[in-house]
């Protein structure tokens, strides 16, 4: 095996098995990345987030050829059949013969040695033997029977939902449940949730909305970005892309651009000169809702990592004050970073907790104009940016969440002054998060001006509540 090659399977493997040990799995890929050639580390990171993402459906078709439980199996070589099916499945772009020789490869090297080494090698054979071929679908038709005259779709039981467009591989057996009969069991499998997120799916919006949401959060997110007015011009924008060969488009809302064509957004010169800031197209509609004005005094509650705190600063003028508190120092260190980067001048990044007592001293009652509380929430109107979130939430960590959010608004509204304005917010679609936080708003002194609510799909989901302090 080449050893670049070596190197950046074994980051994989290594990084799928520390899973789960602490630290968020961006950070870990980060840690990882570091070790790799610049040229190998955008495969490792998609092909990382692509089997965790998808880990549930890879699992059930694993067990399914193996004919074994997972549970009951050494965890690195599982690891390594993971990435070997994912790639096999539903990412493409590596010959099967390299996939399986690459990965018997590391079983081997592991200390399973050469049993290892065959156990993978039989089960990634027998996968390949049970993948029929690729079918694609019309969008209309994911998620609905069809209609009297239409074409059958493929049983359902042997496709595997393909991520990015709307098609499915199709297998030689039953590996699915049957969406007739276990339709929350089904979508979970197919698209790789826990089974208590797809039940909630399913619940609040039928099997054809639950469809759309789950595979939604399975797509790769766009890039979007918006202009900092504070450094530059969309007329120099849009030159500086062009000069790195990167189209884009508009995006969703209004000011947001979208990157359509393009390499690693870190390393255009748009973005270190601070020209503009990578932000989905829903978090941009925070401030402008906001609407801070130049002079005001405005505080963020959980700012990290300061891309609403820089929206603020440029809608201001770069005149006023800002007050970005995170409890998290590295958090803070990022808001910081951020601020710099992007030509703030009026932001004070300070590392703090907003709910706790010690807080209050930084935080007189009716001191600011405007306050942004981007709540910590379970993160489900972002799966496919943070896609090990749905994996560590749950039924409880929501309840959990709705009562920090809870006294978090509470503070807020205590910070805003009369007729001063408080914007929440929450990357969740979970109605304990969204509405029933916001519903707790008129006890605190707050009157509700406006509410949207968005489910995700070319853009992220979440929750905003624009109201006005009493």
């Amino acid at each position: 095996m080449d050893p670049a090659l070596e190197m950046r399977r074994r980051a994989v493997v290594l990084t799928l098995a520390r899973f789960g040990e602490g630290g968020t799995l961006n950070e870990r890929i980060v840690e990882e990345s570091r070790r790799l050639p610049r040229r190998a580390q955008g495969f490792f990171r998609h092909l990382v987030l692509g089997v965790v993402r998808h880990r549930a459906t890879l699992d059930r078709v694993l067990e399914e050829v193996s004919g074994r439980a997972r549970r009951e199996q050494p965890p690195v070589p599982w690891e390594i059949l993971r990435h070997g099916a994912f790639q096999m499945l539903l990412m493409g772009g590596v010959p099967d013969h390299a996939v399986v020789s690459q990965c018997v490869d590391l079983a081997r090297s592991d200390e399973g040695g050469v049993r290892a080494g065959g156990f993978v090698n039989g089960v990634l054979r027998g996968l390949q033997r049970a993948r029929v071929g690729v079918v694609e679908l019309s969008g209309e038709r994911e998620g609905r029977s069809p209609s009297l005259g239409e074409p059958a779709p493929p049983s359902p039981r042997r496709a595997i939902p393909l991520p990015d467009r709307p098609g499915v591989v199709m297998l030689d057996r039953d590996v699915l449940p049957d969406p007739e009969r276990q339709p929350d069991s089904y979508l979970a499998a197919a698209y790789s949730y826990p089974l208590w997120l797809a039940r909630r799916r399913l619940s609040g919006l039928g099997f054809p909305g639950a469809v759309r949401v789950l595979a939604a959060g399975n797509a790769t997110p766009p890039i979007a970005i918006r202009v900092n007015r504070l450094r530059s011009t969309e007329e120099e924008v849009r030159a500086s892309l062009e000069a790195d060969r990167v189209r884009i488009e508009p995006g969703a809302v209004p000011g947001a651009l979208r990157i359509s064509r393009g390499g690693d957004p870190g390393r255009l010169d748009a973005v270190r000169r601070g020209f503009v800031s990578i932000q989905d197209e829903s978090a941009q509609e925070a401030a402008p809702l906001l609407a801070p004005r130049a002079g005001e005094a405005v505080l963020d509650l959980c700012a990290a990592p300061g891309g609403k705190t820089v929206h603020c600063a440029d809608l201001m003028g770069n005149e006023g004050r800002i007050l970005a508190l995170d409890r998290s120092p590295g958090g803070t260190v990022k808001v910081r970073e951020t601020c710099e980067r992007l030509g703030v001048k009026i932001a004070e990044a300070r590392c703090a907790d907003a709910a706790s007592p010690d807080a209050a001293a930084l935080l007189p009652a009716g001191s600011y104009d405007r306050v942004l509380l981007d709540a910590p929430c379970s993160n489900t109107g972002v799966l496919r940016r943070r896609v090990e979130a749905r994996w560590r939430a749950g039924p409880d960590g929501i309840r959990e969440l709705a009562r920090g959010q809870e006294s978090l608004l509470a503070v807020a509204a205590r910070a805003a002054r009369r007729g001063g304005r408080v914007l929440y917010s929450v990357c969740s679609i979970e109605p304990e998060e969204g509405p029933g936080t916001a519903s707790l708003a008129a006890a605190m002194g707050l009157r509700l001006l406006e509410e949207r609510f968005r489910l995700p799909a070319t853009t992220d989901g979440g929750y905003l509540a624009l109201f006005e302090r009493q």
